[in-house]
């Protein structure tokens, strides 16, 4: 039975300033949900260090933490400024892997094992986006730059680059989602050298190759994101852009899917016009659930029948989900004001 709109419970803390969250992750009870917030600072030397989101205002990378009840800020201090944290993950003993970029287009990773620290990278250059874990100690971090970004992690403090195979044609590429399943890892993106455009990726520890996506249908395609099941199933989505004058959307929001034998399908979305984009993807035990929006956050959850529509509506963008303990589902996001102003967002669904 599909539960009322109204099962997503808003449970976000209230924070000062503007701001929005752009992933969250769960180990065991410890949830931490990453993203961006915009503080006002008084007047002060303009050569001093810092990035302003206008004036009056200074942009940090927000973390915020539950151990099973409220939400509340937990930003290590190390944090530079000017960076937004895009992307979270943890190690087989729970500590964190955090990732993101700076305002000036360059990566950062924070290392949680052995204590916070931003260990040196081997580039320089880029945003990373995603970070997951596969089995036992393997993590991987990914990212866009004009040749793409994949990391692998060599121990603490230690992350060695990967080849993502993409060559290096001055344009921007790389994976902006990240995921692990049976010991591979996927990761979906984009190549503006392409075609193809579109960029579904896996490494079962031999190296970086692409995932052929047997369907006519891509043309015009964002993927956004990708999960997949230990069985084998993969799931893309994202949106089909057309900005042509008789278009009666600008994105559409689509789902493809693969069978365990391999073979791609489209799923049906409710609405998808409405919808615009799927952000994220989460394939749990219970149930496939779709962050959507551009304007109007809303999830959709499909348990083995039809995608359903769950709300809840909220004026902004659900950019992330994740299962928590006991089964609870966790979305966040950003939410839009009336004054036009930008907030963090979190939902809870309880089973």
């Amino acid at each position: 039975m599909t539960p009322p709109a109204d099962a997503w419970v808003d449970v976000t803390p209230s924070l000062p300033g503007e701001g929005g969250l752009f992933a969250v992750g769960f180990s065991g009870n410890r949830g931490l949900a990453v993203g961006i917030q915009a503080l006002a600072v008084p007047a002060r030397d303009p050569l001093s260090r810092g990035a302003r989101a206008r004036g009056g205002e200074e942009y940090r990378g927000l973390v915020l933490e539950t151990s099973g009840g409220a939400w509340n800020d937990a930003t290590p201090s190390i944090v530079p400024d000017g960076t937004a944290l895009l992307g979270v993950a943890f190690d087989v003993t729970g500590a964190a892997i955090l990732v993101g970029g700076t305002m000036d287009f360059t990566p950062i990773l924070l290392d949680e094992r052995g204590g916070w620290s931003l260990p040196a990278l081997p580039v320089s250059q880029g945003v990373l986006y995603g970070v997951a874990r596969g089995d036992g100690t393997a993590l991987r971090a990914a990212g866009v730059s004009n040749a793409g970004i994949a990391l692998r992690s060599a121990g603490a403090d230690s992350w060695i680059e990967e080849d993502l195979g993409f060559g290096t044609p001055p344009n921007d590429k790389g994976l902006i989602d990240l995921v692990s399943a049976d010991g591979i890892f996927y990761g979906a993106g984009f190549d503006d050298a392409g075609p193809p455009y579109q960029v579904l990726l896996e490494n079962d520890g031999s190296g970086w190759r692409p995932v052929e996506i047997d369907m006519p249908v891509l043309t015009g395609r964002e993927v956004n994101a990708v999960a997949a099941t230990g069985e084998g199933s993969l799931f893309i989505g994202g949106s089909l852009v057309d900005f042509s004058e008789d278009s009666a959307d600008e994105y559409v929001a689509f789902l493809l899917g693969r069978d365990t034998d391999g073979s791609w399908f489209e799923i049906v979305l409710p609405d998808a016009g409405g919808l615009d984009k799927v952000n994220d993807i989460l394939a749990s035990d219970a149930a496939v659930y779709l962050a959507c929006g551009m304007e109007e956050g809303r999830i959709l959850r499909s348990a083995g029948g039809a995608a359903k529509d769950e709300g809840p509506g909220t004026p902004g963008r659900i950019l992330a989900l994740a299962e928590g303990p006991g089964g609870t589902i966790h979305a966040v996001g950003v939410r839009d004001l009336p004054d036009g102003t930008a907030r963090a967002l979190i939902l809870r669904r309880d089973p």
